[in-house]
């Protein structure tokens, strides 16, 4: 499966990697291995392209690397017993994954699929336990961002046992629009990465059931569309009240 995945990947040559820095130097991950005035830690990095709909890791790969994004978006989902996916997490630039594993020693539990064409950068186990592990700044970062993400796992669980689809629809777009919404004149622009079925993944209901409530919601007047990939939250109140 792994020799798959890395089929899918075109790995950039250092001509690349070197015209690339400077537009990536501004992620704060980046920002903390460029501080370090390692050369080694620079020159092992490996930056890939990947196309949309191609794994970064799959779930039970061993945590050999940790990843980057350096443009795009990835979902992190996992595959239930009865076959249905559920989404976990939403990560776009900046984002990283892995570095809690390669610490624990654990495999991946989940499968981190891309949303659109991404660049990532890889930094392997060997780099990350000789450099990366010994820095305060970084292994503060990488601990902050694990506990960030287990609030949201705590609050995706108390989503998902509720049986009020409006109010899991109203959250999810309420939390949509914390990580990817920014204000307009028309209203908070969402511009999604995600079909309405992966949605209804991401809210623990099904295609049909996110499709009809978000017509409500934009009969209402709470929200409106531009086309299939842009929500606008028109009453974000609205939509709070569903959820508090």
């Amino acid at each position: 499966m792994k020799d798959n995945i890395n089929c899918d990947r075109r790995i950039l040559v250092e001509q690349e990697v070197n015209a690339l820095w400077p537009t990536i130097k501004h992620i704060p991950l980046m920002q903390d291995l460029w501080a370090m005035n390692i050369p080694a830690i620079i020159t092992n990095l490996r930056f890939f392209e990947l196309k949309r709909g191609r794994f970064v890791f799959q779930s039970g790969d061993p945590a050999t690397s940790m990843y980057i994004i350096c443009r795009g978006h990835m979902k992190i989902f996992y595959n239930t017993i009865d076959g249905k996916e559920q989404i976990y997490y939403l990560y776009q630039e900046g984002d990283f994954v892995g570095g809690h594993n390669i610490l624990e020693g654990t495999s991946y539990l989940y499968t981190g699929e891309t949303l659109d064409d991404c660049l990532v950068a890889e930094i392997s186990k060997d780099i990350f336990d000789r450099y990366l592990s010994h820095n305060i700044a970084i292994m503060r970062r990488i601990l902050h961002k694990s506990f960030e993400r287990i609030r949201w796992a705590e609050d995706l669980i108390q989503r998902l046992a509720t049986k009020n689809t409006a109010m899991k629809v109203a959250d999810l777009l309420l939390r949509l629009k914390e990580n990817y919404g920014y204000r307009t004149p028309e209203g908070i622009r969402i511009e999604l990465n995600i079909n309405r079925e992966e949605m209804g993944n991401f809210s623990g209901i099904t295609r049909e059931t996110i499709t009809r409530k978000l017509g409500e919601f934009k009969d209402l007047g709470y929200i409106d569309y531009i086309g299939n990939k842009v929500i606008l939250i028109k009453d974000l109140e609205a939509l709070r009240n569903y959820c508090f």
